[in-house]
């Protein structure tokens, strides 16, 4: 609908809902309002809030556990990998002790570990930003983010499958970002190759 006073985004939606409440409880003596419609056209406003609160959080959450398992995939691959191959290392290994176990990794001649280099694609929309990227015999990629103009990287997630899609909301609703982006391919739970060249894009929520 052109020119709806109604916006789209989260936080203009929060941001009328808390305008318009205080303003309603102001207009309402010249307006000949009684306290009971005061409420009463008050309550979308609160009901939507809390909606759209509830869903940030779980949003949040949701991001943080996400970061958690990511994180904790790294830690544990690599203590697994060791714990391997010092099983491999004893007198007593045998090539069906290491079969029994799993812990003898599969031929992945396909790909070049040196040179491997990701491609991807960024867009925004519907609040959110979408990492496109093709494995190409990769198992996924870690994901890094930063914001334009810093040095250190964040990791964000180990995603197997594309899209990846950052949701994290804005630090200030009102301030756009200027999001970097890099990945690197993962193969048998290792960072292999080179990264991918940067992506920026500009994020307003």
């Amino acid at each position: 609908m052109t020119n709806d006073f109604i916006k789209s985004s989260d936080s203009d939606r929060l941001d009328w809902n808390s305008n318009y409440k205080t303003q309603i409880v102001l207009a309402a003596q010249p307006l000949g309002l009684t306290p009971q419609q005061v409420t009463d056209f008050c309550t979308p406003c609160d009901d939507e809030t809390n909606a759209i609160n509830k869903a940030l959080l779980a949003k949040n959450v949701f991001q943080i556990k996400t970061d958690a398992k990511a994180t904790q995939i790294v830690t544990s691959s690599k203590q697994k990998r060791a714990n391997a191959n010092y099983i491999k290392a004893l007198p007593g290994y045998t090539a069906g002790i290491g079969a029994a176990l799993r812990i003898i990794g599969s031929s992945n001649s396909g790909v070049d570990t040196v040179n491997f280099k990701p491609t991807m694609t960024v867009s925004t929309g519907n609040g959110v930003v979408t990492l496109k990227f093709i494995k190409n015999g990769v198992d996924g990629v870690n994901v890094y983010t930063r914001l334009k103009g810093t040095t250190d990287w964040t990791f964000m997630a180990l995603d197997t499958h594309s899209p990846y899609t950052d949701n994290r909301p804005l630090a200030n609703p009102a301030v756009p970002e200027n999001r970097e982006y890099m990945i690197i391919g993962v193969l048998d739970d290792m960072e292999i190759g080179v990264p991918s060249d940067i992506a920026s894009i500009t994020f307003a929520g």
